[in-house]
């Protein structure tokens, strides 16, 4: 995620150098010596035979030393190993960001009458993101291509690149059914985002070296702002004063980014950029409605020549949506109804988590304490596989709603066998799935499915 040299080097016999970032959180009450604890943590590190794609410490003394104790996760991941679950610690260099998460609760902009919120804003990294992007259960490369194309356009603009020759709008647009977690994705990816725009460090041939350390090498921060736009209360039941708001909200996103990076999420955008064809198609007059996708489509053209900001929308339905926005989308990306494969990481997650709050027994891996669910689940239980094959058709949402369903329908005194528990989600889940209306399309204007 830092900009100071190529992730991939060739060195040592021309065997091929990853860069391995190891993102560490401090503890609130903490002000460690960043210098000390990098030493600390790439020693534990670099001890290791090997280095495993992306994985995550939630008990950082599994690094075995007290100093590490400051932290209260660390995760150790590489983008540039491809199909390679690790690499050799001997041929891998580590970049370390180094954070404290914010814990104050987003902050609500008004408009200049003081009467209606135009957007909440989040400084991230922020505490009540933690642990977000572990939860995602997409194939592994939805986030991740996301995640590679927001730090690739990012780089253009900071590099200056002529965003009239090559465009750069620094617009997502992520599409699909309800219930499918495009919103969470996006908040996902503004936390992985915010975090890898912080100071790094470098660790190479036992060396630290790294920018804005801040004073004695205590922990440095750069603020990012998430910003969750209110689309439903832009509209005004005055006339003309819809487009006002549109262009208040823009404005004062303008002046946030002279403070800092900003990130812009605009769920159901459909409700902002109607299509204004359509509406034409139907004999209906100019509206209020027009009046405000024009404004939208104005602010997003000016923020386009601001290199401190980028867009994340989300839409349900886009054969709604304005054919110019969808124009003005650099990446459109289709997120459907979870795989197979999804579906179990979301049981599994769920699972995990019963069993961690005492409400399940007799787990065994990959539930177990410590488990690792992508090694040991290798051969799920026959209970497992049903409940997956159930459960397809179903929205993420729909599915993590089925284990409180589960509990319900035993009724009785916890903990529960993780058998018991499959079989009663099977149950609920080929029931929700008979109530379920008939399937709907959510066809897509000029977008292809990924």
């Amino acid at each position: 995620m830092s900009n100071a040299a190529p992730a991939k080097q060739r060195d040592r016999g021309n065997r091929a150098l990853h860069t391995f970032y190891v993102e560490c959180q401090v503890r609130p009450d903490v002000q460690p010596n960043v210098r000390n604890l990098i030493q600390v943590a790439g020693t534990a590190l670099t001890s290791q035979p090997v280095l495993h794609k992306d994985r995550v410490y939630n008990q950082p003394e599994e690094l075995a030393h007290p100093l590490v104790d400051q932290l209260t996760r660390v995760r150790v991941w590489c983008p540039t190993l491809g199909n390679a679950p690790s690499w050799p610690t001997q041929f891998a260099q580590l970049d370390f960001v180094i954070y404290h998460p914010h814990t104050t609760e987003a902050a609500a902009e008004l408009d200049e009458e003081g009467t209606t919120t135009l957007f909440h804003t989040t400084t991230l990294p922020h505490a009540r993101f933690d642990g977000l992007w572990s939860s995602l259960a997409f194939e592994e490369s939805v986030p991740d291509r996301v995640l590679r194309f927001m730090t690739t356009v990012w780089q253009f603009a900071h590099n200056d690149v002529d965003s009239d020759v090559v465009t750069n709008n620094r617009f997502v647009l992520l599409h699909g059914p309800p219930g499918t977690g495009k919103t969470t994705l996006c908040r996902a990816l503004a936390q992985r985002w915010a975090v890898g725009l912080q100071p790094s460090h470098r660790l190479a041939a036992g060396k630290e070296s790294g920018n804005n350390q801040g004073p004695a090498g205590v922990v440095s921060a750069l603020p990012v702002y998430l910003c969750e736009i209110n689309s439903h209360a832009l509209f005004s039941k005055w006339f003309s004063e819809s487009g006002k708001l549109v262009a208040q909200a823009f404005s004062k996103l303008q002046e946030l980014a002279e403070a800092g990076p900003v990130l812009v999420l605009i769920d159901e955008v459909e409700s902002l950029a109607t299509s204004r064809a359509q509406s034409a198609a139907r004999g209906n007059e100019p509206s209020d409605a027009v009046r405000v996708v024009n404004s939208v489509l104005t602010e997003l053209d000016k923020l386009k020549y601001l290199p401190n900001v980028m867009v994340l929308a989300t839409s349900n339905l886009t054969r709604c949506i304005d054919e110019a926005l969808l124009d003005r989308a650099d990446l459109s990306l289709y997120i459907g109804l979870p795989s197979p494969r999804a579906i179990r990481r979301i049981l599994e997650s769920c699972i995990v988590e019963l069993g961690r709050q005492g409400l399940l027994c007799s787990l065994g891996p990959p539930f177990s304490p410590g488990s690792d669910p992508a090694v040991a689940g290798d051969h799920p239980t026959p209970e497992l596989v049903a409940a997956v094959n159930l459960c397809q058709g179903l929205s993420g949402r729909a599915i993590r709603k089925l284990p409180i369903r589960a509990f319900a329908r035993l009724s009785r005194p916890t903990p529960i066998t993780v058998t018991e528990f499959l079989i009663t989600l099977t149950s609920e889940a080929e029931e929700m799935s008979r109530a379920r209306r008939p399937a709907e399309t959510f066809p897509d204007v000029g977008l292809t499915p990924e």
